[in-house]
């Protein structure tokens, strides 16, 4: 398993049509679901690396397919 902070290289930024283009590729061979289910996990997984004593976590999400 990789560690999760810190980085030890940079991470590229993607234009919006590139990330389409990403997500794309990506949902051609997966279901949605277990996407955001991956999504989740790292998410989660980067909260805890950098704050892992927290009690309490607030999560927000907008209507975009990503939030």
């Amino acid at each position: 398993m990789q560690p999760v902070l810190p980085a030890h290289r940079a991470w590229p930024l993607h234009p919006s049509d590139d990330s389409r283009a990403i997500e794309r590729s990506a949902l051609a061979g997966t279901p949605p679901q277990a996407l955001m289910e991956r999504a989740g996990l790292a998410v989660a997984r980067l909260a805890l690396a950098a704050w892992p004593t927290a009690r309490r976590v607030t999560v927000l999400a907008g209507p975009g397919n990503n939030g």
